[in-house]
This record gives structure tokens, sequence and C-alpha cells, in this order.
């Protein structure tokens, strides 16, 4: 059985890079900052530096607080509503910052960005392929 899916924006990624990146800004207010991301679908949630909120002039602490584990480490991080942009897209979202400075990579995972775009992933190929739900 085939099935067929209509995806409106192409990215090519390079698999020398460590993940799936991403150019992206993300804004709050009238702040906006321009980040490289990694497009993660093993990401629960978008997961962002605390610099990248505090450049924003975001009061970090003062977000919705979520505790988040990864391979055997758990961090503290704060949620607040931002807005996204990358590849065309325009996604308001709230997203997480580290409780604490030195966070490696700037996350958009499943909630917050993934559930609202249709995703394909062609590996072999190194392309990624999105569309807007409607």
């Amino acid at each position: 059985m085939e099935y067929a899916l209509d995806f409106n924006i192409r990215h090519q990624y390079r698999t020398t890079d460590i993940g799936i990146t991403i150019p992206a800004r993300v804004a709050a207010g009238a702040r906006i900052v321009e980040i490289d991301s990694k497009f993660d679908p093993g990401a629960e949630y978008c997961l962002f530096q605390r610099e990248i909120g505090e450049r924003l002039d975001l009061n970090i602490e003062s977000g919705f607080p979520l505790r988040l584990s990864s391979l055997g480490w758990s961090f503290d991080t704060f949620g607040h509503t931002v807005i996204l942009q990358f590849l065309g897209i325009k996604i308001e979202s709230m997203v997480f910052f580290a409780a604490l400075p030195g966070l490696q990579r700037n996350l958009l995972g499943r909630t917050g960005c993934m559930d609202r775009l249709l995703v394909g992933l062609d590996v072999y190929e190194e392309t990624l392929y999105l569309a807007t739900k409607t």
C-alpha cells in the first residue's frame, strides 16, 4: 500500500554536522535572537540555552518549571511562550530554557514544534521535508 504526503519545504542538511542543524529565530516581545538549532525527533520538548532566554530579556525562573532528564542526568528548565521561526515556518510555542548556563545544543523537539508539522526525513539523501498542518 502506498501513501501520498505533500510537503512544501525541503531542507538539505549535512551528516558531517552533529544532528540536523537548522538556522532559527527565537522571538519574545520585540527581541529576536538568531541561533543554530537541532531538529531532534528524539527530544520531547523544545529546549534552549539559558543564554538565549537572557538575550530575549526573559526572567528565566518566572517560567513554567519542568525537570528534564536525558542519558542518565537530569536538569531544571523553565517554559516561556515565544515565537519560533525556521525554514519559512512561524510557530508560537512554549519552549524551555535551561536553568543553568552552558547547555551545548538548542533543540527543536516534538512538543511545541514537530507536533504542529508534517515531518518527513530521508536520511539517505540528507533531506528534511516539512509542511504545516492545516
